[in-house]
């Protein structure tokens, strides 16, 4: 059985024999992608990561990153919580994705609460202070990050599973149309004399954040409850963006503006970022 083999695989890595470690990797190897067995590729994550150098046996086995994720996303995609934990941090520490990052490790954060019988208190309360400190370091630098690593930042920002779905509904639909405001914006851009003789791209521009306004809005005000600081910062942070572009088209929206700006601006402080913090670009892609 796959068990029976994951198991043998397991008690032989402790021999230190040359034969029997290279048999035990065949063994683990064979378990985990004919048998699609999780412990047994959650094993090969690991011996995949660090490698093998045994100076007592000779055997030498190099990392490899690219197979380490391999098979921990297999044993993460079936509930392995180390795995997915594994997979959080092999992706920052190595290719520097901190949107990816954040994914696993809420994945293995809420894997308390989605399956509990396969999450362990120790390996939750990492990926939770994990979650965390990825959330506050992708804060700082978020200005780096393209409008869709922001947007999925959002959706990854929560570990405690309690953003309902109406607000995971209403932020992609800020995305969208804020990416239709953008692009509009840059075909506008590029043919300068259609925008002067025409306002219909304005119209159009304030159209999309009017919708992305309201969005955001509803987001802020009206389902503002159980966000996590990293959310409640870039949906302020967002709709602080929208209208300012918003007040430059309408006049109307320049209270609603101001105030948002002000409650921007003590989110910083109570959060400890400066205005170096958060999407400061993202006025420039609108």
């Amino acid at each position: 059985s796959p068990d029976s083999v994951k198991a043998l695989g397991q008690s032989l890595f402790g021999d230190k024999k040359h034969s029997k470690l290279k048999f035990a990797l065949q063994l683990c190897t064979y378990a985990a992608d004919a048998k699609d067995h999780t412990l047994a590729q959650a094993r090969l994550g690991r011996i995949y990561a660090d490698g093998i150098d045994d100076d007592e046996s000779g055997f030498k086995f190099p990392p490899s990153i690219e197979r380490a994720l391999h098979y921990y996303r297999q044993a993460g995609d079936k509930g392995h919580q180390h795995a997915l934990y594994n997979v959080g941090v092999l992706v920052y520490e190595h290719y520097g994705d901190m949107v990816g990052a954040l994914q696993y490790f809420q994945g293995a954060g809420m894997l308390a609460i989605s399956h509990p019988s396969l999450a362990d208190a120790k390996i939750t309360g990492y990926a939770k202070d994990a979650h965390n400190a990825m959330a506050t370091d992708i804060l700082r630098m978020s200005s780096q990050l393209s409008l869709k690593e922001v947007g999925d930042c959002f959706l990854f920002g929560n570990v405690d599973g309690s953003v309902s779905d109406i607000v995971n509904k209403k932020w992609e639909e800020a995305i969208v149309a804020i990416d239709v405001a953008r692009n509009l914006s840059n075909e506008n851009s590029d043919d300068k004399e259609e925008k002067d003789s025409s306002s219909g791209g304005s119209v159009d521009i304030k159209g999309s954040m009017i919708e992305a306004n309201n969005a955001l809005a509803a987001i802020c005000y009206d389902h503002y409850e159980g966000l996590s600081n990293m959310q409640v910062f870039l949906a302020f942070e967002f709709l602080n963006d929208v209208l300012a572009v918003l007040a430059q088209l309408d006049n109307t929206y320049a209270e609603d503006a101001r105030k948002t700006s002000a409650a921007l601006e003590n989110i910083r402080a109570t959060m400890g970022l400066d205005k170096k913090g958060g999407n400061n670009n993202k006025k420039d892609e609108l």
